[in-house]
């Protein structure tokens, strides 16, 4: 029995996911009674359907209401061996959901901006921070929702970084205009070829046929489906799909002969890739003039947050750091901690202290484990 979040840090009065790992290790069907409480209070209850030697994840639907540390328990009807009937975990709760935008200036960079956090204080839902494509420091373990726009070639720095917020379960959405976007494309989603820019004249539009149920696009109903195919597009980038990926879907498409892609999702390194082939500058689209920009980026960045994957482990030879919380009355027990690795031997060089949650702010004993 396993809890978890998804996302691993969700925002405060936002949708969020308690996913539940259960296994039957018995020989027959079982039925249980699963009570979930959130900081001891019960918050639902569900009868769950188990066959023999089964093993699934069950995800429950919740919105925490207060940022910092919240003690998360799951439960089943007790058995024979009660210690496994009963999990339980600590979810660093956001008072905002972090999105960075990856961006060396101009006007697609304060497009995307507005669009994202239209009132610049806390009453938006998002916390949204500008970095260059040279401040690979500022790409932060805690990122996981990356918007690109109008950059310069990646340094192989900040390439890095990228795919190790995408190890993570994290996703990076590119919107595809000015900049080295041939380099960049290649970079983040090898499937994809991106040729030379297309002028469109007369200008060109979407197709109205489209992958519009998918998560990415599907809280566009027919009216805004119909005001975002409408939309002048001036120019956009020749995209071609490796026939050797068959991974990467085109969501959107152009009406021209090719059906050149408009919008594609690709998995890539275990987060995911989003190519938006409309620029954000008026040379490019009408995307940011016509209002159409603040539902698109919302639903992408929502998407990407709830994506992101709680269950991803540990990147291989990258430090592990562990955060249990505690009360002041017990903080005493922080001369006791240690870390106990897969073999059930303790992990000497571990480095444990009693302080803040990395994320939260709580109070708590963190332990870090080196490379």
């Amino acid at each position: 029995l396993r809890v978890a979040a998804s996302p691993a840090s969700p925002a405060v009065n936002q949708p969020a996911h308690i996913v539940v790992t259960l296994a039957n290790f018995s020989g027959r069907r079982m039925r249980l009674t699963g009570r979930l409480a959130v900081e001891g209070d019960p918050v639902q209850t569900h009868t769950l359907l188990l066959e023999a030697g089964e093993r699934r994840a069950v995800a429950f639907d919740h919105i925490f209401r207060t940022p910092g540390v919240t003690r998360v328990a799951f439960s089943i009807d007790d058995d024979a061996l009660n210690l496994d009937n009963h999990a339980d975990a600590g979810v660093a709760v956001r008072d905002r959901q972090p999105v960075l935008i990856l961006s060396d200036g101009g006007q697609a960079e304060r497009f995307l901006r507005r669009s994202l956090a239209p009132w610049g204080d806390a009453r938006d839902r998002y916390d949204v921070k500008t970095i260059s494509s040279a401040d690979a420091a500022a790409l932060t373990s805690e990122a996981q929702v990356v918007f690109i726009t109008d950059v310069a070639t990646l340094r192989p720095a900040m390439a890095q970084a990228l795919q190790q917020l995408l190890k993570r379960g994290g996703t990076v959405v590119m919107f595809l205009g000015d900049g080295a976007v041939q380099a960049n494309v290649a970079a983040l989603a090898p499937g994809v070829e991106a040729g030379s820019p297309v002028l469109a004249d007369p200008p060109a539009s979407l197709a109205p046929a489209g992958e519009w149920d998918t998560p990415w696009l599907d809280a566009f109903g027919p009216r805004s489906q119909r005001s975002l195919t409408q939309m002048p597009v001036l120019r956009y980038w020749s995209l071609h799909l490796s026939a050797d990926d068959a991974q990467a879907r085109t969501l959107l498409h152009f009406n021209d002969a090719a059906k050149t892609p408009a919008m594609i999702a690709t998995p890539s390194s275990g987060g995911h890739v989003v190519l938006v082939n409309l620029g954000l500058d008026k040379a490019w689209s009408d995307l940011a003039a016509s209002g159409l920009l603040v539902p698109l980026a919302q639903h992408l960045a929502s998407v990407a947050a709830q994506t992101a994957d709680s269950e991803a482990g540990p990147v291989v030879g990258e430090p592990l750091t562990l955060f249990a919380p505690l009360t002041q009355a017990d903080a005493e027990r922080e001369k006791n901690a240690v870390v106990v690795g897969p073999d059930g031997g303790v992990v000497s060089s571990a480095v444990i202290k009693l302080g803040a949650s990395p994320t939260a702010g709580d109070l708590g004993v963190t332990a870090t484990v080196p490379r």
